[in-house]
């Protein structure tokens, strides 16, 4: 369920840069048919920072979204990978 995809994403950001392993699933849910389970994703790959990098372009088609909230975590998340991104 979207509660459980979204609980994942979570506790993978709450562990920072240990959860970096776990990268591409969580780049795999920025394309969730649920808008709160890739705002959780996109907020987790923020978490990890400038590691996250391979995974910046996949943030950037959420800038587009119709949620305020997921475009503004997109962005930030952005912010927190870095200029390389």
């Amino acid at each position: 369920s979207s509660k459980v995809r979204r609980r994942a994403a979570r506790s993978l950001g709450d562990l920072g840069p240990a959860a970096l392993p776990a990268l591409p699933h969580l780049t795999g849910g920025l394309k969730d048919t649920d808008s709160s389970v890739r705002r959780d994703c996109a907020g987790s790959i923020g978490r990890l920072g400038p590691a996250a990098h391979p995974a910046a372009a996949a943030l950037v088609p959420l800038l587009m979204e119709h949620d305020d909230r997921t475009r503004a975590v997109a962005g930030v998340a952005i912010k927190r990978i870095g200029r390389g991104a």
